[in-house]
This record gives C-alpha cells, sequence and structure tokens, in this order.
C-alpha cells in the first residue's frame, strides 16, 4: 500500500528468512514507531495501538530479537553501499538493545572503511563490542587492524594473539 512508508519495507527485508511467530511485524511496528522510525499515523499502528501498551519488548529477549534484525538490515545495506541507511539501521540496533555487540562491531566496520577513514570512532565502536562480548573474535581483530593503521604494532599483535587464542576469527 502507499501508506506505507520505506522504514516498513525495510523492516520486511529485514526479517526475510528469520523465524516468526504470529505478529512479529506488528511488534517490530511498535517497537519501530516507539523510537520514531515509523510514522505515527499508519492506520496498521493506530488500528492495534491498544496492543503496544500490553506488549513489554524487554520480555523474551525482544529487544535484542529487533536489535538482530535491524543489525542485519543494516548488513544488507552497507553490501548495497548504502552506508548512511546502514549505519541507521546499526545504530537503531544499539538503541534496542544498547548490549547488542554485532552492532558496534558493524558499526566499526562503516568509519574504518569510510572516506576519509574515521579510525577513532571506529576504535571506540570495535572496543564497545569487545567490552561487551569479549570472546567475540571479530572486534578485537578489527581493532588489531586499526591499531596497526595508527603505528601501534605492539598493540596490534596483542590483539592478533588474543585473537588467535580464542581460536581465531569466526563468522
Amino acid at each position: 500500500p502507499s501508506d506505507i512508508s520505506s522504514e516498513t519495507v525495510d523492516l520486511t527485508l529485514a526479517m526475510n528468512g528469520v523465524d516468526r511467530v504470529k505478529d512479529d511485524f506488528y511488534y517490530a511496528s511498535v517497537a519501530l514507531t516507539a523510537m520514531g522510525g515509523l510514522t505515527k499515523n499508519h492506520p496498521e499502528l493506530r488500528r492495534h495501538d491498544h496492543k503496544a501498551k500490553v506488549y513489554k519488548l524487554n520480555e523474551g529477549g525482544g529487544r535484542t530479537r529487533f536489535a538482530k534484525l535491524m543489525n542485519r538490515q543494516g548488513h544488507e545495506f552497507a553490501k548495497s553501499n548504502d552506508y548512511d541507511r546502514a549505519k541507521e539501521m546499526y545504530r537503531k540496533a544499539i538503541e534496542l538493545d544498547p548490549k547488542y555487540a554485532p552492532a558496534y562491531n558493524n558499526l566499526g566496520h562503516l568509519f574504518m572503511y569510510k572516506q576519509p577513514p574515521d579510525y577513532n570512532t571506529a576504535a571506540t565502536n570495535y572496543q564497545k563490542a569487545i567490552d561487551l562480548d569479549p570472546k567475540d573474535t571479530a572486534p578485537l581483530w578489527n581493532l588489531s587492524f586499526i591499531l596497526e593503521r595508527q603505528k601501534n604494532i605492539s598493540g596490534a599483535i596483542k590483539l592478533m594473539e588474543e585473537c588467535i587464542s580464542l581460536g581465531g576469527v569466526r563468522d
């Protein structure tokens, strides 16, 4: 329908391939609306407004679940070189679940590979991902590249060794 915002379409793309339960799309819409992501005048949301007060986003991993969806959508935007939209999705993922480390790692990637690179912001995001999930080797490896580019070779080697001791980089 023509009254559905682009955010709704984006969410539909993010949910492809995800195990769904009844009303996942609705609850994701509620979550995004709460964050200002969808038009508040959307007729479907107006019709179900009372349910928003009943649904508890914090229960059952709801916030993490929707953060994963936003993170996945951000990854899709990044693959298609739409970096502004990717950044927006990663930030929405972080807003939904501030403890969701992969979104910080992916946000770090955007800053590391943008032109010109913003290594300080990338490093801050990688470090946040490491702080949240110290056993995830991807942000360790990514941060080591920044240290190497900043000529901090001993720091880069230390992180690479830590990454290897944890089993290497995993997808």
